[in-house]
């Protein structure tokens, strides 16, 4: 599959190497850590067809982040994922989910319980197909 598809790969440095093992083969990753490198990067790269955001982006702004792309860039698919396997209790987890699906995000993906479940390569092809599923084969205007 060519990488021909750019997604903004909004999260913390440290879970950047997850996401490129997930995705790098099949999209291209833009990589920000900041809410403000978010903006401008979606501001001036066309090309960005989908964002995957993680839980802990810029010190807990993925829901500002998921905002600015509901209000300002409607077209674009939006995934929340939690990357890191950092002490998160199960009601909080279930929180996470509900207040980005109500916001509207396009899916949410709890990456560490999905290896706890199901190991790690079937959560690597859940999250992979979750995301890649809600990535246009080509960016629009093309």
């Amino acid at each position: 599959m060519p990488k021909n598809r750019v997604v903004l790969a909004a999260c913390p440095p440290f879970a950047l190497p997850t996401l490129e093992k997930v995705l790098g083969g099949y999209v291209t990753l833009l990589h920000v850590s900041s809410l403000e490198a978010a903006e401008a990067a979606l501001r001036t790269n066309s090309r960005i067809s989908a964002v995957v955001c993680g839980v802990h982006f810029d010190e807990s702004r993925m829901y500002d982040l998921l905002a600015l792309v509901k209000r300002e860039f409607p077209h674009l698919s939006f995934v929340c994922v939690r990357v890191l396997d950092a002490e998160i209790p199960r009601i909080s987890r279930e929180a996470l989910r509900i207040a980005s699906e109500s916001m509207g995000a396009s899916g949410y993906v709890d990456y560490p319980s999905l290896i706890e479940k199901h190991g790690s390569d079937d959560a690597e092809g859940y999250l992979r197909s979750h995301v890649l599923a809600r990535v246009p084969s080509q960016a629009s205007g093309g």
